[in-house]
Order: C-alpha cells, then structure tokens, then sequence
C-alpha cells in the first residue's frame, strides 16, 4: 500500500471500454440512438464470451434437448428459437451520474456493478447521456464551442436526458431483446433524477409518459439518490452556487471539458491526498475507497457535459422542493408558460417498484431531503437500506457487498 506517493500505472488507466470489458471475459457491443430532438448517442451492450450454443449439440446432451433442435441448410445441428431465447438475460439499464463516462461502472475490477451483473447472466447494458465524449453527435447541430450553433447543442440539463435521452435508450434495447417485455433500470445520483423526472412525467407530468414507463421498466435501483438537493451537507455545492450566482455572466464556456487536467495526474499519483477533495465534496467519512479503484476513478478524464447540467443542482440548494430548470421570469414565459418553474410530480410515480440504496456519509443529500424522497414514493417503495457508505463510494467501494447481494437480491424479485 502507498501511503502518499505511487508511481505505478495502473494497468486498466489507458484502457477503454472494450479493453476492459474483454479482461474480464466480456464482449461490447456499441449502438448508436438518435434522440427525439437529433442527439445521437452511444449505448453499450455487455455480454459474456462463453455465451454460445456449443453446449446444445454434445453428445451429453438429453434426447429431449436434441430432439428439439433443428438441422440448417448442411445439415448441422442448430439451437431453436426456444433455446436461443433461454441464454438471453433480462435486460439492466444502467444511467451514470452528472460528468461521468460509462466506464465509471468498471472501475472496480471483479466487483464493478457492471460486471457483477454480467456475471450474473443479465444483459447488462450502459448508457452514456448526451453530452460525454462518446455521445457528441448531432443530426443538425454542431458541439465545438467555436461553431455558430454550440450554444442551442449545449443547452440542456438531466430534464432533456429524461424527456429525449432515456426513451430512446430504452427502444433500443427493446429492439435488440425481444424475449422480456421490461428493463430494469439502475441509476447513479443524477441518474436517479432523470429516472424520477422521467417516470413523473416530465415539468408538464405527461399521462402518456408515465404510462411508458409504467409499461417497460420492471424495477428502479436507486442508488445515492440526489433529487432535492435544499438540506444537502456539501459546502463545495453551496459554495459553487454562491460563485455562480456571482460570476455566471463572465463564464462563456458551455461545457465541462473532458480533456486530461492536472488534476487527474495527481489522483493518480497522490490518490490518498486526492482523496480528500472527494471528503469535502460528496464522501463525508475517510478509507471507503478500493485503493485501486478510487485512483481510476480519481485519473480518468470527466466524460464532459454542460454547464447547465451542473448549475441546475446548484440551483436546487436554494428552493426547498424538486423544480424544473429555472430559466429566468421571462424565457420560464416560452419554455413553461408561466414565469413560475413547475414542480416536479415526482408523486405520481406509480406501479414502478423503487429500491433506495443509500450513504450515511453522503453529504449531498441531506437527511430532511431523503426523508421527503420517502415520503414522495412511500406507495411504490419496495426496499430501502442505508450502507456505510458515502456518494462516489456505491461504484468504488472496498466492500461492494451492498451490490453483490442486496441490488441482485432485489432484480431477481422484481425483474
């Protein structure tokens, strides 16, 4: 163990998703979906290599087993639609949190969310929101900062990944698994709140919507759960919001770069010390972290997204209840309808089963705030625990037990 200093490279710090996924035994499949409003963006598909058939014709195999397999035009032996249908696994959606890369759920080795769940013989699939580094395409629109039509691709926060993001996610896999009629969808921090906004409905608490989602996702595996954000114990939130709020007509930029800073070179080499700054921000207690872990996920670039996405939680720490994006009186006129911003119906929620897993030590949601959360989805609620753990933590964990046996517990009841 390297109390301060590491000058090893971690070997998995230069991989990509591909890389990554083959060490551990798995094969990737990369789509990509076009959004409602012209954002294409980069779904991936995880599934094991020995996921083949040769099983299906060895001479162990049972007479019954044989004798319903079918016979192609050269007379081989080949699995039917029964069979083939029986080794495709139920279908897991996992959303990442705000700035994250899909890669995020691999971090952790053997014990990454991703991973457990493959391992498992679910179909396990990641999504990266518009706006990360694999997910910049646009039918129409340009994303370079220096285009003329940046701004119009830039401006969207976790409302647009619900309204236009997660619906086309979800015929895609639809598409690709036609075997089970739901998905089981499993969402990090801000991943819980685009489900949760889109499951209300939207600002506008749409009927249909609601109703879509009622009819294609199983269960919701919410974990470190950041909704209201009025109680949160995160002084660096609070503080940003107070910068914002000061300086936000001097800062041009629409987005958060993805590119390698210096601080992604310090987590990597000082990753006890880098630990600190995740103390301050989210993780409210010390030595949570899988040593390794923590310095991929301390090292690796952001994915990138927009200054929006970050200023609508900062937004949040000054209105106690869950609001739509507020816009200022007069553009709220255009977007809503009333200068108001709409809340959130996050009640209506309704016949999908929720799971809340949640951090004692996570400063970002306060307890009052959790409390509401609770409150809100009493009736649909059908699991809720605290761990010790923090907010980053429930992806980099030294003990991954929470997921390895809870969250599977959960799926196998519900999906």
């Amino acid at each position: 163990m390297y109390l301060i200093y590491d000058d090893t490279v971690h070997e998995e710090l230069y991989m990509d998703i591909f890389q990554i996924c083959e060490r551990y035994g798995f094969q990737v499949n990369r789509f990509e979906v076009t959004t409602e409003d012209g954002y294409i963006l980069s779904l991936y598909r995880l599934q094991k290599h020995n996921r083949d058939f040769d099983h299906l014709s060895t001479p162990k195999l049972d007479h019954e087993k044989f004798d319903e397999m079918e016979i192609d035009g050269n007379g081989n032996l080949i699995p039917n639609q029964k069979q083939i249908n029986q080794t495709i696994g139920k279908p897991v959606l996992f959303i990442h949190g705000n700035n994250q890369a899909v890669e995020d759920w691999l971090l952790n080795g053997i014990n990454s969310p991703a991973i457990i769940l493959g391992n498992e013989g679910y179909d396990v699939w990641l999504a990266q929101n518009r706006g990360g580094r694999t997910s910049r395409k646009h039918k129409w629109l340009q994303h370079e900062t220096n285009s003329s039509d940046s701004k119009k691709y830039w401006d969207f926060s976790w409302q647009e990944m619900g309204d236009y993001d997660l619906p086309a996610f979800i015929e895609q896999i639809k598409k690709e698994n036609k075997v089970h009629k739901k998905i089981a969808y499993i969402g990090l921090s801000q991943g819980v709140g685009q489900g949760f906004y889109a499951f209300s409905g939207g600002c506008k608490a749409n009927e249909t919507r609601q109703q879509y989602y009622r009819d294609n996702i199983s269960i919701m595996i919410s974990l470190a759960s950041t909704v209201k954000f009025y109680n949160t114990d995160s002084y660096f939130l609070r503080t940003l919001n107070y910068l914002q709020s000061k300086f936000s007509h001097y800062i041009s930029e629409k987005m958060l770069s993805d590119e390698p800073r210096f601080s992604n070179w310090f987590c990597h080499k000082f990753s006890k010390i880098c630990e600190f700054k995740f103390y301050i921000a989210c993780d409210g207690a010390l030595g949570l972290y899988d040593y390794n872990a923590f310095r991929l996920f301390g090292s690796k670039p952001e994915a990138g997204t927009s200054i929006r996405s970050v200023y609508h939680p900062m937004q949040l720490t000054t209105v106690d209840r869950w609001q739509c994006f507020d816009f200022g009186e007069q553009i709220n006129l255009d977007v809503y309808q009333s200068e108001t911003v709409p809340e959130i119906q996050i009640h209506q929620i309704k016949d999908i089963p929720i799971a809340i897993f949640q951090g004692k030590y996570d400063k970002f949601t306060g307890a009052k705030d959790i409390e509401w959360l609770k409150n809100s989805l009493n009736h649909t609620i059908v699991f809720y625990k605290e761990y010790e753990l923090g907010h980053a933590t429930f992806q980099i964990a030294k003990d991954m037990s929470y997921f390895k046996y809870d969250v599977v517990s959960v799926l196998k009841q519900y999906l």
